[in-house]
């Protein structure tokens, strides 16, 4: 039996009814991807938030392939059992972080592409990126008023526009909080935490690519918004 502690919840597609989460092991450090993904009723069930801990018999997935190395089968379920506090929530965080996108990926990204190909991918697909909460802004997507979009920039000047954000809790507050001025209410705050981690993920293969997106965003000392339920 291992314990990790949720890092990330992500959702899919509008419309899937799954979820996609991730946990850092609190014996290895190391970052684990249970598989199957759960249904978010299951979730719920589950009270999984970033922060909760998870027990389970993880067994890492045969014949992997990067970028998708944290893969790991739980054939046996998952059992909460509890949660951290925010202390520890960033402590789990600042461990794993790294001031740079080529540090934490191993790889160098096109600011542009905002993308890895397969036949040059990293050997992960998720990292804790450290940033100066001056540098993330959140901003509508150029599309799509309704959906949301985040700009960061990393500890070398690296800067990503416009990536997706997939972090479920933070989606859906959001999403009923995008009008202008809430944006804007949203950003300051960011701005005038102490640390932002953000966690920076590479999704499923598509169109060729596999893309960077958002699946957390975590200020401290103070969250904007209760998402961890503490």
């Amino acid at each position: 039996m291992e314990e990790i502690i949720v890092t990330d919840l992500t959702r899919f597609s509008e419309g899937s009814k799954y979820v996609c989460l991730a946990g850092i092991s609190t014996e290895t450090g190391k970052l684990i991807r249970p598989l199957p993904y759960l249904t978010i009723v299951d979730s719920e069930k589950l009270d999984i938030r970033p922060g909760t801990k998870l027990q389970g018999v993880f067994e890492l997935r045969p014949h992997l392939e990067n970028p998708h190395t944290e893969d790991h089968n739980y054939d046996e379920g998952l059992t909460g059992a509890g949660r951290v506090t925010s202390d520890e929530f960033r402590r789990v965080l600042e461990n794993s972080s790294f001031l740079t996108l080529n540090e934490g990926f191993g790889l160098p990204v096109a600011p542009k592409e905002k993308s890895y190909s397969p036949e040059n991918c990293p050997q992960r697909s998720i990292i804790t990126l450290k940033v100066d909460p001056k540098l993330v802004q959140i901003v509508p997507n150029q599309y799509d008023s309704n959906k949301l979009k985040a700009h960061i920039t990393d500890g070398e000047g690296v800067a990503l526009s416009f990536l997706s954000i997939t972090d479920k809790g933070f989606y859906h507050f959001a999403q009923d909080h995008h009008r202008f001025d809430q944006l804007e209410e949203i950003n300051a705050f960011i701005h005038n935490s102490q640390e932002v981690f953000v966690r920076v993920g590479l999704g499923r293969e598509h169109k060729g690519k596999y893309w960077l997106q958002v699946n957390g965003i975590y200020t401290f000392p103070e969250p904007f918004v209760d998402l961890r339920g503490e």
